[in-house]
């Protein structure tokens, strides 16, 4: 269980999602979302440590018969949590430690060097090595650096890891984490990670984007982690 597709991307839909999110770049862009940050912004900062393992445990395991891959992310996702006080913001150098985990590499694995395929071979990401080097690089710094809503960075780097396609497996996986990673260390709740993925996705939506904002805003101002999966 990954995250839903509306319609079969081809390589400008990638694009046309680049194109988006370098079009919502100030605050102003976002003011569809204003109730939800708000009451994001209302609620008490107490981190969720539980929220990436509950989503694992509940729905990403059972979904898989893998007993190899089911243990790597759940050993990738507990290194994360145990780290969180010391990884400081998710960079380049960490995420691809955690991908490391993740896989259960030897080493920290290069980004994605040929046209990645998802979904049977129906979604295929074609982003050449130099370009999709910086696009992964500006995604992680725009997180980490933008002076846009919290929940606004996180949805658009959710969709960054999807669409980016950064590495040969494991995207989807990375996303939740991202998310997780850095509301974590920015010190508010994370959102509970069942909801996101039934967010439907269409490369270069606004509406969707937006959506997934608010999503993840309303999740994280939520006392009970067992928020409804139609939320």
């Amino acid at each position: 269980m990954g995250f839903l597709f509306t319609e079969s991307p081809t390589p400008d839909a990638l694009e046309r999602h680049v194109d988006l999110v370098r079009s919502l770049g100030e605050p102003a862009d976002w003011d569809t979302c204003a109730s939800a940050f708000e009451r994001f912004n209302l609620r008490a900062n107490t981190p969720r440590l539980s929220a990436l393992d509950e989503y694992t445990t509940r729905l990403d395991l059972p979904a898989h018969c893998d007993a190899r891959r089911n243990a790597l992310t759940a050993a990738a996702n507990a290194w994360l949590r145990e780290n969180l006080d010391t990884l400081g913001a998710p960079t380049g150098a960490s995420v691809a430690r955690w991908m490391e985990l993740l896989l259960g590499r030897s080493s920290a694995p290069r980004l994605r060097q040929d046209p990645a395929y998802a979904r049977g071979g129906l979604h295929r990401y074609s982003l050449g090595d130099c370009q999709l080097e910086s696009l992964w690089s500006a995604a992680l710094d725009r997180a980490n650096g933008s002076t846009l809503h919290l929940c606004a960075r996180a949805a658009t780097l959710y969709l960054d890891a999807l669409f980016l396609h950064p590495y040969d497996n494991g995207n989807a996986r990375l996303a939740r984490a991202l998310v997780y990673w850095l509301m974590q260390h920015e010190q508010h709740t994370s959102p509970a990670m069942h909801p996101l993925v039934l967010v439907p996705l269409r490369p270069g939506n606004r509406d969707d984007l937006q959506r997934l904002a608010k999503v993840i805003a309303v999740s994280a101002s939520r006392e009970n982690l067992h928020c409804k999966l139609t939320s």
